[in-house]
């Protein structure tokens, strides 16, 4: 049987190339086919998921619901130290102090992740901004979001933290962080089809064991993951709770 593996349609351009190696890598040490599908944007993902068409998807959390409870997907395996924690960053410049300042009107540039987008609305509406009266400007990367407010096309830009620690020096110099959430328990997870079962015990091992070897250390370094560890059912149901909660 060949298998079929994605990941997260937001997923930096500079983590690609580890993907595909991880996914050569996993080939190799299970002896199984696998081909890595990436998708340009979450509605063909989803798509392609309802179609029977991934085995195996390193997914954002938003999915969550739709993979688990409506698909039938398991959660194999969580990263460690990378919590989808959200930036809302400005012009270094600009008057707005905090996320107080802001009014009705607010341009935002983000790049359309649902789980980003969704986190970082909730706390926009603590000072009344909402999707109805603030525009969203979408960009294909989130680089391009930052650049969008340096460029003053955008107030405001959506970053996750892990994507703005690693901007260089000079682009932050030009930034001012807003606010930062602190919701740990929001991540991507590893998750697999029911028609992939028989492998979910190797897959998940292999996920695990990648932090105890250089090769899979370097793979790690690549796709910008610490480690993987196991995901429990019960974790996966708490956090699919609170992310339903918070739509």
């Amino acid at each position: 049987m060949k298998y079929t593996m994605s990941i997260c349609p937001t997923t930096p351009t500079s983590a690609m190339p580890g993907w595909y190696i991880l996914n050569t890598y996993l080939q190799k040490k299970l002896n199984i086919a696998m081909h890595i599908e990436i998708y340009d944007d979450f509605d063909a993902q989803r798509m392609a998921f309802k179609n029977g068409d991934i085995d195996f998807i390193y997914a954002n959390p938003y999915d969550a619901t739709l993979l688990m409870r409506t698909l039938g997907f398991s959660a194999l395996n969580k990263p460690n130290n990378t919590a989808n924690e959200v930036v809302i960053l400005c012009k270094a410049d600009a008057a707005a102090q905090s996320l107080k300042d802001l009014t009705a009107g607010v341009k935002i540039a983000t790049a359309n992740d649902p789980a980003i987008n969704l986190v970082a609305m909730i706390l926009l509406e603590s000072v009344d901004i909402t999707a109805s009266n603030s525009t969203q400007l979408e960009c294909s990367s989130f680089v391009i979001a930052a650049k969008q407010v340096l460029n003053g096309e955008a107030d405001v830009a959506f970053l996750p933290k892990s994507i703005y620690d690693k901007l260089s020096a000079i682009i932050k110099q030009q930034l001012r962080p807003l606010i930062c959430s602190e919701i740990s328990v929001i991540h991507n997870i590893f998750s697999a089809s029911e028609k992939s079962q028989d492998i979910h015990g190797d897959i998940s091992k292999a996920l695990n064991e990648l932090a105890d070897s250089p090769d899979g250390k370097d793979i790690l370094a690549t796709i910008g993951i610490p480690s993987f560890s196991v995901m429990q059912q019960e974790e996966a149901e708490f956090m699919i709770d609170l992310m339903d909660t918070l739509k």
